[in-house]
């Protein structure tokens, strides 16, 4: 189950992420939301990260633990944000 949930997040990433790079410099987009997300992601990409010492299982906590603040930061946004920047990028947002 925990090889699904992995493979998944690995398959929403680029996704949430060219969503989450277009809400980022949004005015219309709450700071607290940006900084939040922001400072999640630096930390769970920082070489301090300590269960990255156990091979492959500590990058696919990344990524998941990555999708799952991403995720959170644009259900966060504004919605007719959303919709806009992902009308833009062609996407539709369930």
């Amino acid at each position: 189950m925990k090889s699904i949930m992995r493979f998944r997040s690995f398959a929403r990433l680029p996704g949430l992420l060219r969503l989450a790079l277009k809400l980022l410099p949004d005015p219309r987009v709450p700071t607290l939301s940006k900084a939040l997300a922001l400072g999640t992601v630096g930390l769970i990409l920082s070489p301090l990260d300590l269960p990255n010492w156990v091979p492959v299982v500590g990058q696919g906590l990344d990524v998941v633990l990555i999708v799952a603040v991403l995720d959170r930061f644009i259900r966060s946004a504004p919605p007719e944000v959303v919709h806009e920047h992902a009308a833009a990028l062609g996407r539709s947002v369930a």
